[in-house]
């Protein structure tokens, strides 16, 4: 098994601090004002679910075995079995279009939760990092992921017999060559 960290980005990071350090405690204020104590606990009681809920679910890393990739949460990891995965490609945000997020989290703890991408449709995302994306479709299901060593990822990856003989990936333009790994998983 392989192991690879998920890094937040300067805006992952920034929309964090602010929900957390900026907008919380104005908001708890104003609850407070406007309809008192009351107002107050319940306010800090749905931020508090909505917190713990985003940080339960957001992306921490991901591994490669030689049968599945897992996506790790705090609250456990998701696995999706190499058999199924038809699809590889690493890409540039500019590239999935614009994107609406259906049950999402975009900024805060990282970018996950189900979304709809213009040129990719329907997406699970499990991101962290939206310069790194690799893609990955499997069957009729895809999501994206962002390992933080997103070249030793995609280097793990096509190592494997089992992406080798049956995944096709496109290349992209905005990558150079040797991070395409020059066809390794066509």
């Amino acid at each position: 098994m392989v192991a690879f960290y998920a890094k937040w980005d300067k805006p992952a990071q920034v929309v964090t601090m602010l929900v957390l350090f900026a907008l919380f405690p104005p908001a708890l204020a104003v609850a407070f004002i406007m309809t008192g104590p009351l107002g107050f606990w319940l306010t800090l009681a749905a931020i508090s679910v909505v917190t713990a809920v985003c940080w339960l679910l957001h992306p921490t890393g991901y591994q490669i075995t030689r049968k599945s990739i897992y996506v790790r949460y705090p609250l456990g990891r998701k696995k999706y079995a190499l058999n199924k995965l038809t699809e590889a490609q690493l890409l540039d945000i500019k590239q999935v279009g614009p994107m609406l997020p259906v049950f999402s989290s975009i900024g805060l703890f990282g970018y996950f939760g189900l979304c709809y991408f213009s040129k990719l449709g329907w997406v699970r995302l499990y991101a962290t990092d939206t310069s790194k994306l690799v893609y990955l479709r499997f069957g009729n299901s895809s999501i994206i992921i962002t390992p933080a060593q997103y070249k030793e990822f995609w280097r793990a990856a096509s190592s494997l017999p089992e992406i080798r003989s049956s995944v096709v990936t496109t290349r992209t333009e905005q990558y150079e060559p040797d991070e395409i790994m020059s066809g390794a998983l066509a």
